[in-house]
């Protein structure tokens, strides 16, 4: 799956249609090849399902929205003694000032939610302090993993079963991503993991890790605390400092990976992502699906 063409299309919507949309499928794009890079293949499936969900929403919306001003301003434009000679040129004026307006409004909330979730909370005493301890707070609780379905909604969270029905079957010695939302649609995603002979329900499966981004926590009130005490925003030096020398590390033009893996299995590990501008942790996840 390329990547790339994915974003293409995803900056050719920001820039020309809708530019909230299309920042999220410019994210969601950015994520493609490095899911694929570290194996994880259903994810990067869902990151290119959801990169091109939004890009042609934002396309859609965007076209849509301005024929509606157009057509709207014209005829109201056509009824009006005090509408200038040129009403097209007047209507084109008024969509970019909306447009412009709207931008604004929309970057006043984006630094209001930032202002949120930026500011570090208290890390608990049960939290581990090394990634090996395969241990994350969420809200006020510590979970390790595997852990079940039922701890995970004990942290204040309940599973998206529009994404994926509880009753879906998970086959023997394999997993399912799933997505756990809170009160304010905060969101994380999660591995669902069947260890047994025999296929199960999803609900039933063990949860063997999560992972989340800054963008899924937005909306503030959701806190996620790697152990160590790592938060979003956190430094190069801060996690390295509390991890070590990472494993494996990718450097790319939007992020950089730092991964951490168990000798005994590829599917205990670390992996913590920077924000290749800013150098800022905006990524984590953490796996052990006990195997």
């Amino acid at each position: 799956m390329n990547g790339t063409t994915y974003l293409i299309f995803a900056i050719i919507s920001t820039l020309l249609c809708c530019l909230p949309l299309g920042i999220v499928a410019i994210v969601y794009a950015c994520k493609i090849n490095s899911l694929q890079r570290s194996g994880d293949y259903a994810g990067a499936q869902n990151a290119a399902k959801k990169a091109k969900m939004f890009t042609i929403i934002g396309t859609v919306a965007a076209l849509v929205v301005s024929i509606f001003y157009i057509i709207f301003a014209i005829v109201i434009g056509i009824g009006s003694s005090d509408f200038d000679d040129d009403p097209v040129s007047n209507v084109v004026e008024n969509v970019i000032e909306d447009k412009n307006d709207s931008k604004k409004a929309d970057d006043s909330d984006k630094s209001d939610k930032t202002a949120k979730t930026t500011e570090p909370a208290a890390a608990s005493s049960g939290l581990g302090t090394s990634w090996d301890s395969y241990t994350v707070q969420i809200n006020d609780k510590v979970l390790t993993f595997p852990c079940t379905k039922a701890d995970v909604e004990a942290a204040g969270l309940s599973m998206d079963t529009e994404y994926t029905a509880e009753n879906y079957m998970v086959n023997a010695n394999e997993y399912e991503l799933v997505y756990f939302m809170d009160a304010n649609d905060n969101e994380i995603m999660a591995y669902a993991i069947n260890n047994t002979d025999t296929a199960m329900e999803v609900k039933d499966c063990l949860i063997g890790g999560v992972s989340v981004d800054d963008y899924d926590l937005e909306n503030g009130g959701l806190t996620v605390i790697f152990p160590g005490g790592l938060q979003m925003g956190a430094s190069k030096d801060a996690v390295t400092g509390a991890y070590g020398e990472a494993d494996d590390t990718y450097d790319g033009d939007s992020l950089s990976m730092y991964s951490w893996y168990s000798d005994d299995s590829y599917y205990k590990s670390c992996e913590i992502d920077f924000d290749a501008e800013s150098g800022l942790v905006c990524t984590m996840t953490m796996q052990n699906f006990g195997q």
